[in-house]
């Protein structure tokens, strides 16, 4: 028994009675809640808690409660729901009610697992799961629009922080894995955008991933502004990776990818030797991925003007394409003798 439970079997009340305490605490809750009254009904579903701490609907309905408030607490809200599902671990609402969390805090990789094994449990959640991950993945680009518009001008573009907000990602495992994710989406919304500016302003970026936060706990600059048109000679491109390794020596870094559009790279122009690829045939932008595993460039092509289902001046971007690295190699590999793809 609990201490709780001691408490009160002491003062003569059975396990019966705490669970009826906690049923009508429970009720009463509910009732608030409906009402959306959530700091009330969080209230009552502690006294629930308190009168049977081991009943994991308890830790489930306020939960919920405090991710309705206004701000929602989000740290309270993961507690109660781990705590479900460390107390019902094969209830698959506890892992919907963890998903659901978990994309409040913004965690959108750790709020798809928890769905899915809410799924796995209990195949009846399927539709209700489908509807979640559609809106995670409605609330995964409202957060890129948002931080996007912060790359419409060339101040901010010299602003690291400000940038580094927009392509950057959060300081976890998890982050780093869907890092190119996030980059070929911020690449789509700023080209969609129909804004010149922004299009321009993806020229010779240089997006890092680091391995660490900075001393006082703040992300270091991601995102580097190198230059307007990229001119990458041979000598140059050597010259460019030497003062990479030297940087990531002192600060280290998981990845980093380098983008430009076709526009701006005047140097190397591989595409003007191999006329049936695609960066010959249209418009785009390339990204060349690096990490200590491997190392791959991609071609996004985009069409401006009238396509079909579109408006005139929009632009309509296309599957992006991975392009033979020694036909198209931007740079060398920062990170040594990487697997090349």
């Amino acid at each position: 028994q609990s201490t709780w439970g001691n408490f009160l079997y002491f003062f003569g009340m059975t396990d019966t009675t705490t669970q009826s305490v906690a049923e009508a605490e429970k009720a009463i809750g509910n009732d608030f809640f409906s009402k959306k009254e959530y700091f009330k009904a969080a209230a009552h579903y502690t006294k629930a808690i308190k009168a049977e701490p081991t009943n994991h609907v308890l830790y489930s309905n306020r939960c919920m409660s405090f991710l309705k408030m206004e701000p929602p607490k989000d740290v309270k809200a993961l507690a109660d729901a781990e705590k479900c599902v460390e107390l019902k671990p094969d209830w698959a609402k506890g892992h919907y009610r963890l998903a659901q969390v978990y994309l409040s805090l913004g965690q959108f990789n750790s709020a798809v697992a928890a769905a899915h094994k809410c799924q796995d449990l209990d195949q009846q959640m399927k539709k209700e799961v489908a509807t979640f991950l559609k809106e995670l993945q409605v609330k995964k680009l409202q957060k890129l629009t948002e931080d996007i518009d912060l790359l419409q001008t060339k101040e901010n573009f010299k602003n690291h922080k400000l940038v580094g907000n927009a392509l950057a990602l959060e300081y976890s495992e998890e982050r780093c894995t869907s890092f190119l994710d996030q980059i070929f989406a911020s690449i789509t919304i700023a080209l969609t955008s129909g804004n010149a500016g922004t299009i321009a302003a993806l020229n010779g970026l240089l997006v890092t991933l680091p391995s660490k936060l900075s001393a006082r706990g703040e992300p270091e600059p991601l995102v580097r502004r190198h230059f307007e048109n990229v001119l990458l000679s041979e000598p140059r491109q050597k010259f460019f990776a030497q003062q990479l390794r030297e940087e990531f020596s002192t600060r280290p870094a998981h990845a980093l990818a380098f983008v430009t559009t076709k526009s701006a790279l005047l140097a190397p122009r591989r595409w003007e030797s191999l006329p049936d690829t695609v960066p010959a045939q249209s418009d785009g932008v390339f990204v060349q991925y690096n990490s200590p595993s491997t190392t791959q460039i991609w071609y996004v092509p985009f069409a401006k003007g009238k396509a079909k289902g579109k408006e005139a001046g929009e632009v309509e971007v296309k599957d992006r394409v991975l392009l033979n690295l020694q036909q198209y190699e931007i740079f060398p590999s920062v990170f040594g003798e990487a697997t090349r793809q």
